[in-house]
Formats: structure tokens, sequence, C-alpha cells
């Protein structure tokens, strides 16, 4: 949390296979680019035709872009 407004970045979702290697992956905005202190916000996307061998999804902040 913070005591200020915060640019809210991306996230990016990385679907892996039962070895940790990638198999797809897609960023997703938020429903705000800004948040106050304090405020929350939600993600919501969708990865087409997910690869069936994915075992492991791994969520991070993409701030690179």
């Amino acid at each position: 949390l913070s005591d200020h407004q915060q640019t809210v970045p991306p996230i990016r979702i990385t679907l892996l296979d039962d070895a940790d290697r990638p198999l797809q992956d897609g960023t997703f905005k938020a429903e705000v680019e800004r948040l106050d202190a304090g405020a929350r916000t939600s993600f919501s996307g969708r990865l087409i035709n997910p690869a069936q061998q994915a075992r492991k999804v791994h969520v991070v902040f993409d701030a690179g872009s």
C-alpha cells in the first residue's frame, strides 16, 4: 500500500509446462491507470486457446510495458 497516488502497471500471465518452460503469455491492463492511496482495482483478460500442456501459471507486474 502507498500513501500517495500510484501508476498501475499491467500484469503478465505466463502459462508454464511441468518443467517450468513458458508456453504462452499475455499482458493485461488494470481497470484504471492510476490509483489513489488505499484504493483497489482489478485486472481482467483472456488467453485464447490456452496450451493444454500448461500446468502452472506465473503472474507478475510488467513494469516494462
